[in-house]
């Protein structure tokens, strides 16, 4: 799914914008989605330090 995504928003820069498009155009695309992948990983790392902390009060709030 991922791959194809990245496939899709690839195509019109081969096509005719392709040769209109500066480079640092494709540069600043590519980045961007690198900096969407790592809000993601954010977001996850997030999730489960919550959890963890959750599960470390649920513990202590047990053995008092």
């Amino acid at each position: 799914m991922r791959k194809i995504r990245i496939r899709m928003a690839e195509k019109p820069l081969m096509g005719l914008r392709g040769r209109k498009e500066p480079f640092q155009e494709r540069e600043r695309r590519k980045i961007s989605f690198q900096g969407m992948l790592l809000q993601r990983k954010r977001l996850m790392a997030k999730r489960f330090l919550g959890r963890r902390i959750q599960r470390l009060g649920m513990l202590w709030f047990l053995k008092t």
